[in-house]
């Protein structure tokens, strides 16, 4: 990309991001063809890789909490993000509870 225009485009880009317009608006104001405007954003404005995008998403971590009781407990209860609850796991029911979680993701 030439310099002139490079300078140009950044100009007018910056231009649009202190406009508060829609990209859109400030094409159809500026009667810039909105392909050529997304071709040189694409050019001159970083990106978003897909890994931070990932980022953005909510954990797949659970929350934990640990009761203060002394008493350990007799039965595990496990709260999906869905709200729904799974409670009375024992030693004997994990292989079930494990194909629930499964069915879940």
């Amino acid at each position: 990309m030439r310099q002139a225009k490079k300078e140009e485009w950044t100009r007018t880009l910056n231009d649009w991001k202190q406009s508060g317009l829609t990209q859109t608006q400030y094409c159809k104001k500026n009667s810039i063809k909105r392909d050529l405007f997304s071709y040189y954003k694409g050019q001159l404005i970083p990106t978003v890789k897909s890994n931070t995008v990932t980022q953005e998403k909510e954990p797949a971590f659970a929350k934990v909490v640990i009761s203060s009781s002394k008493q350990p407990p007799t039965e595990l209860q496990i709260t999906l993000p869905n709200g729904a609850v799974i409670s009375g796991i024992h030693k004997e029911s994990l292989s079930l509870v494990n194909a629930l979680m499964e069915f879940h993701s």
